[in-house]
Formats: structure tokens, C-alpha cells, sequence
């Protein structure tokens, strides 16, 4: 319960558990001479008293701006004590807020609309009104579109886009994580959030001549001990009629798998294998789930599928791609269509491409075995087609934790290096402590 941080006073200092039990704790304490080595002991009565519950408190939001006919979500922000329930009225009939506090619903009519917000918990609750200014939607201007609410476990990978109807040219976007990076242009959201809470991000859609307004939610949940970590969430390139595989994978140890949303062609095993040949244009985002040891990790990815273009290669092999640690590796990508070039992004340090004939090669070392998902193009002068492959390592190419693959042999995640554990041994000298129950 306590850590001691000075082992030659002995003072002992820290902070009880959060969901510790509460109750009588007896010590023995052992103090030793260090010139005769004789030992003095003592006893020691630490009564630790059950937490204080403080009712909740709601944070000031600011007034967000929405658009007729275009949804929005808004997230409950609270302090002081966690909230067991929340409620809402609104005159209007528009909104909605659930069980964890998050505010949705599509505006259908302008003006100020005020929201009466509650959050409760058996110490007691707190109420605050939230103004919403809800403008007209312009004429001409792109509207933006679900989804507007993500969910992923701090230290995921995750990957999203913000989607709208009509000409878009651009997006402003304003209260994302400092660790989620948009790119203004295109509306993807790519990062790797290291911060637990709730962000309520505003976004304006535009053609470059006007645009429309919303309001979206990023949630990113704890991740205690033993909680897995997904590595990427993409976004991952594919091309309809083109097959492809991708393999997930759990950076701290082995995990089962599982998604919703994948689009049509695709599918997932529970050892994180996704493969298939897509049949429709899309710009998906599935939702990504890592279970281990009862803890579940999750994410959203992106994949953009695009229409085959007539004349364009067809990416038909290899297969799969295995490389053995410290032996020279080669292999030749392939496609009908007769292509005069090839791209491979996401290709580690030690393999080399050459662009005009599709070949792979290079001397992977012991340091470099880690399974990696590559995304494959191949062009002529009709277009481009795109796939994903997996590069994996043979028996020597055991790693730390993580994904073994039913067909992608020696998927590697985090660990203490290849094949290898990690243990830390510390140890104390002088004061002694032991503890009954």
C-alpha cells in the first residue's frame, strides 16, 4: 500500500490505493544498527479511512455552434466526484445525453437552444444550463456527417476521417488532442493518444467559399496494467478486385481479436489476420478490439478503398513474404497488366526496393525482426492499384510478446527484445517492513 523512499530515516510516504480496502493495518517494523548489526523491532497501527465522496461539479463548455440538419455530439465534462448517472432537458426536443455523458442529436430548426444538464452521484448532483447557437446550413457548403464520436485506449494507435456531403474543399478543426494530428485537408485524424479524457472537437466543413458547422467527441479511455496496445490502425490503401492481407498486432503481448464495421470482402480472425479482396469503394473505419486477461483495448482504423481503374495493374503475388533474421531475403512483386513501376511504404530500414522491376531484398539482423504490414502500389499508364502484405520472420525470428498468426508466421509485438524477458530485481537494505492482514 505504501512505498518507502527512504530506507536510512525510515520514513514511509505514499498515497492508498484508489479501490483499496479500507480498515486496520498492522506492521512490523525492523530497524538495524549498522555497526553491530543488531536488530530492534517495533510494531506499527495504520488506520486507513474509506475516501470522502464528493458530488460532481460540471466544467464550463463553451457555447458550440451547430448547423441546421447536420448531427452533433457534445461531451459532459465534470470534476470532484465521478458521476453515476446524467440527464438532460431541452425544450426542443433535439438532444439526448446517455450513460457516460455524452450529448447527441441533429438539430432541425435555428436559434438558441438551451440545454439543462445534470450529473449525479449519491453525494449529491450538479446542474448547469449550456447555450448551442444553431445556424441555417449555407447553400453550396459541405455538410458534415456521422461519425463525430471515436473512442480509443490511451497508447492505441488510432486512425479516423471526418467525412461531409457536397464539394469539400478543406476543414478547420479545433480541440483535438495534442497527440492527434488532422490534416486539414483531406479531414483524416492520425495519432497515437497518450492522454485519458474527453476532447469536444469543433469542426466547420468548406468548399473555400463557405461552410458548415458541428460539433464531435473524442474519447480516450485508461489503460491499466495488462492492457493490450494496438500498433496501427492505418490508414491502409486498398483497391476493389485487388485481394490483400493486413495482420494487427498487439505491441505488448497476444491478444484475441475482433472488429465491427470491416468493409465487404474482408474479414477478420480472432488471431488478427484480415484478408480478403474488397468489393466496394469506401472509406471505412472500422471499429478495432484487442482482448487479453479479461482487459479489452480499443480503436478505430481507416481504410480507403478505391473503384479498379480499367487497364491498371492487378497486384496477383506474392502471396506472403517471409524473411529469416541474419540470412539474405528476396523476393519480386508481381502483376498483370504489365506495370512500369511499384511503390512500398512502410517497408523497414534494412529492405530495399527496386521501383522499376517490383524486387525486394536486403539482410534483415536479429534486432530487425518485427512483423510489418506494407503497402503495396503498382502503376502504368492507365492508374494505379493498391494492396497491402505482410512481412513476417520465420522460426528465428522469435520476438517478444505478441500476435502469432494462423499464415503469418512470427508476427512480433513489444517485449525486452527478441525472444527475450524482462526482470527487475530490487532490493533494500536496512529498514524492513512487513505487513499482516
Amino acid at each position: 500500500m505504501y512505498k518507502r523512499q527512504d530506507i536510512s530515516s525510515g520514513e514511509l510516504t505514499g498515497i492508498p490505493a484508489i479501490g483499496g480496502t479500507a480498515g486496520l493495518y498492522n506492521m512490523l517494523l525492523s530497524a538495524i544498527n549498522p555497526t553491530t548489526l543488531s536488530t530492534f523491532n517495533t510494531t506499527l497501527a495504520l488506520r486507513v479511512l474509506p475516501a470522502v465522496m464528493l458530488a460532481p461539479t460540471i466544467t464550463a463548455i463553451a457555447p458550440p455552434p451547430l448547423t441546421v440538419g447536420v448531427p452533433a455530439v457534445i461531451a459532459m465534462q465534470t470534476a470532484d466526484g465521478v458521476p453515476t448517472s446524467y440527464s438532460l432537458v431541452d425544450s426542443s426536443g433535439t438532444f439526448t445525453v446517455d450513460s457516460t455523458g455524452l450529448i447527441s442529436g441533429t438539430p432541425t430548426i435555428a436559434g438558441i437552444v438551451t440545454l439543462q444538464l445534470t450529473a449525479r452521484n449519491s453525494a449529491g448532483s450538479a446542474t448547469t444550463p449550456l447555450q448551442t447557437m444553431v445556424l441555417a446550413a449555407t447553400t453550396g457548403a459541405p455538410l458534415p456527417i456521422a461519425p463525430l464520436q471515436w473512442t480509443v485506449t490511451n497508447g492505441s494507435a488510432f486512425a479516423a476521417s471526418l467525412l461531409a456531403t457536397g464539394t469539400l474543399t478543406g476543414w478547420s478543426i479545433n480541440g483535438l488532442p495534442t497527440d492527434v494530428d488532422p490534416d486539414l485537408t483531406t479531414g483524416r485524424l492520425i495519432g497515437r493518444p497518450t492522454t485519458t479524457g474527453r476532447s469536444n472537437v469543433l469542426l466547420s466543413a468548406s468548399n473555400g467559399a463557405a461552410s458548415n458547422q458541428t460539433h464531435a467527441v473524442l474519447t480516450v479511455t485508461d489503460n491499466p496494467a495488462g492492457m493490450p496496445q494496438i500498433r496501427d490502425a492505418g490508414p491502409w490503401f486498398l483497391t476493389v478486385g485487388q485481394a490483400a492481407t493486413l495482420v494487427l498486432i498487439d505491441n505488448t503481448g497476444t491478444s484475441r481479436w475482433s472488429a465491427t464495421s470491416l468493409p465487404a470482402g474482408l474479414s477478420l480472425g480472432s488471431n488478427g489476420v484480415i484478408r480478403g479482396t474488397p468489393t466496394a469503394a469506401a472509406l471505412a473505419q472500422p471499429i478495432l478490439r484487442a482482448t487479453r486477461s479479461g482487459k479489452t483495448a480499443q480503436t478505430t482504423a481507416l481504410m480507403s478503398l478505391t473503384t479498379a481503374i480499367s487497364g491498371a495493374p492487378v497486384i496477383t503475388g506474392p502471396g506472403s513474404l517471409t524473411a529469416t533474421a541474419d540470412q539474405a531475403f528476396t523476393a519480386t512483386l508481381i502483376a498483370t497488366g504489365s506495370p512500369v513501376g511499384w511503390t512500398v511504404t512502410g517497408r523497414p530500414i534494412w529492405l530495399s526496393l527496386d521501383p522499376a522491376t517490383g524486387t525486394l531484398s536486403g539482410t534483415p539482423t536479429t534486432t530487425d525482426v518485427a512483423t510489418t504490414v506494407l503497402q503495396v502500389a503498382a502503376f502504368n499508364a492507365s492508374g494505379t492499384s493498391n494492396t497491402t502484405m505482410v512481412l513476417s520472420f520465420g522460426p528465428l525470428g522469435g520476438g517478444g510478446g505478441g500476435t502469432t498468426t494462423e499464415g503469418v508466421s512470427g508476427v512480433s509485438g513489444g517485449g525486452c527484445g527478441a525472444g527475450a524477458a524482462g526482470l527487475v530485481v530490487l532490493g533494500l537494505l536496512g529498514w524492513r517492513r512487513r505487513r499482516f492482514p
